[in-house]
């Protein structure tokens, strides 16, 4: 589902003309992923002098991001409102990844994600001002954001391209090997995508999608929590994090 938060930050005209300009995504998304992955484990589950550091590292780097786009607007990464728009997108789409492939949040379990995803922000530099108090204000600030902020852009449809025909992790891997996983795979991302986007996305976007795509999405995702439920715990965790949760156990039980 990570292709349809992707969407959703680079269609921010800020964000779109930041990655359209200085990004590798196109060239190398895979190393990108896992950058951004471990990036995030940092200034989520570090201490507070890693997530410091991060924090620094990251306002550094997007510091040095800045131009004119395509319509001769002026934008530059630390745009705070472009900046929370990146991290916030981050709590739909941890919420939204476990109402489709998981058990959904309660009400509560939201209120109290989303409180903890603010504290998170303020790590890395994101303006409280900038952050909607409480869930409720968060989903009102994510549908006026969708409707009056996004437009397509070129960064939209290179992050709808690299999810139909992802290319090989690796430079060793011939493509008579990838392509054909690669293009199945991309089917598969492609469904999720545009599936778990907000219709009024989709519409913007011009993406089509109709009955029978929600029923396949429907089907794949209750195949997935089937396989999901039936992983032992440490399966189902990312391995960048285990070491964080191990450490914070372990110091608990100090």
């Amino acid at each position: 589902m990570a292709p349809a938060t992707l969407v959703l930050q680079v269609a921010h005209p800020v964000v779109g003309a930041g990655v359209a300009e200085h990004s590798t995504f196109r060239s190398d998304p895979w190393r990108r992923l896992v950058r951004t992955i471990g990036s995030t484990v940092r200034f989520t589950y570090g201490t507070d002098a890693v997530a410091a550091r991060e924090a620094d590292r990251l306002r550094l780097l997007h510091a040095r991001i800045a131009g004119i786009d395509h319509r001769g607007r002026p934008y530059r990464a630390l745009d705070p409102s472009a900046y929370a728009w990146v991290h916030l997108t981050l709590a739909h789409f941890a919420v939204d990844v476990r109402r489709v492939l998981g058990r959904p949040l309660t009400a509560d379990r939201c209120d109290t994600f989303y409180r903890e995803w603010r504290l998170v922000g303020t790590r890395i530099g994101v303006h409280d001002s900038e952050m909607p108090p409480d869930w409720s204000g968060f989903l009102d600030y994510f549908d006026t954001m969708v409707r009056t902020t996004l437009e397509d852009n070129r960064s939209v449809r290179d992050v709808l391209a690299v999810t139909r025909l992802p290319p090989p992790p690796a430079r060793w891997l011939p493509d008579t090997a990838w392509e054909p996983l690669a293009s199945r795979a991309g089917r598969l991302q492609t469904l999720f995508a545009v599936g778990t986007l907000p219709p009024a996305a989709r519409e913007l976007l011009d993406l089509a999608w109709s009955d029978d795509d929600q029923c396949h999405l429907e089907r794949a995702a209750a195949f997935v929590r089937r396989v999901f439920e039936a992983l032992p715990g440490p399966a189902r965790t990312y391995p960048q994090v285990l070491p964080h949760l191990l450490a914070a156990r372990w110091h608990a039980r100090r």
